[in-house]
């Protein structure tokens, strides 16, 4: 989901702060996971403030 300006944005951040949306995060990896569902309980943390949306888990 993008808001592609200041009021939809507005908008987006209120209904993700209110419940009603919740994010997904999905990753790219090598190799594949041991059960085909899970949960990853981590935080995330920006890894390079100068490349913009880059995350990694934090700790």
């Amino acid at each position: 989901m993008l808001g592609r300006h200041r009021k939809a944005l507005a908008q987006l951040g209120r209904l993700f702060k209110s419940g009603v949306i919740d994010k997904t995060y999905w990753a790219v990896v090598e190799g594949g996971p041991d059960t085909d569902e899970g949960v990853i309980e981590l935080p995330l943390g920006r890894l390079d403030v100068t490349r913009g949306w880059w995350m990694k888990a934090g700790g």
